[in-house]
């Protein structure tokens, strides 16, 4: 192979490859990295139209006075797609400690915030849709008995849901998610649940309580009572009755 190529396959490696000295931490990656994120800071600053711009040091790097551990979660964006905020443990085992507002500075620097933000609204977007989910199970149940016509001057039924299915009654164990999920949307919307099934079932009483089985977890309980109406049934019939 001619030397000219190599020298030139060489150059090209130092192009692509960064180096990006934040706050002292150096993180090596590929132009090709950054700028699949055009509209973010690296991205624009990185693109092929600013690269007459670039002032390098040392050939390839790039100094920035920020969070240089912070940035791990930055650069893990770029290379993933995916915000992957710390936990406690991976705090614990890396001896220092990093919070979640240290990381929205650094996204909001490096123009990072309005992904998030998306990423953010499309989760609560799925939590409504099983949160849809959850109450129609509920509200098809109780269809379902009473359909079934087993008491005729009253209709009682509960629901318990508690993070193991083994511990949740057998009225509601077809959840398209976790039973985690489900016994969450109980604990944070048991309120608005109890007040929406008043509504769809009228005359109905619902109560709602958290309690705790006394070995692993918590669960909540849904009570349902429904009272028939008597003098509708009555006036719908062929019996002919004064009131």
């Amino acid at each position: 192979m001619p030397s000219n190529t190599i020298t030139m396959s060489k150059e090209n490696d130092l192009t692509q490859r960064v180096v990006l000295n934040v706050g002292g931490i150096k993180y090596e990656t590929l132009r090709s990295t950054l700028t699949a994120y055009p509209n973010t800071l690296l991205g624009t600053m990185f693109a092929d139209r600013n690269e007459t711009l670039l002032k390098p040091e040392n050939g390839n790097e790039y100094f920035f006075d920020r969070n240089g551990r912070a940035f791990h979660y930055i650069m893990e964006y770029y290379r993933t797609g995916k915000l992957l905020f710390p936990t406690l443990s991976d705090n614990l085992t890396n001896n220092f400690w990093i919070t979640k507002e240290e990381i929205q500075k650094e996204l909001d620097y490096f123009l990072i915030g309005g992904l998030f933000e998306q990423e953010f609204k499309e989760m609560h977007l799925t939590l409504s849709k099983h949160l849809n989910t959850f109450v129609a199970l509920i509200e098809d149940s109780i269809l379902k008995n009473i359909r079934k016509m087993e008491n005729i001057s009253c209709f009682v039924m509960f629901f318990k849901i508690s993070e193991d299915p083994k511990n949740a009654n057998n009225t509601l164990t077809n959840f398209p998610f976790e039973h985690k999920i489900a016994y969450q949307l109980a604990s944070n919307f048991s309120t608005e649940i109890s007040k929406h099934l008043q509504e769809i079932f009228t005359g109905s009483k619902v109560s709602s309580t958290s309690k705790f089985d006394g070995r692993t977890s918590c669960y909540w309980e849904f009570y349902i009572t429904l009272n028939y109406n008597k003098a509708f049934i009555l006036n719908n019939s062929n019996l002919k009755v004064n009131f």
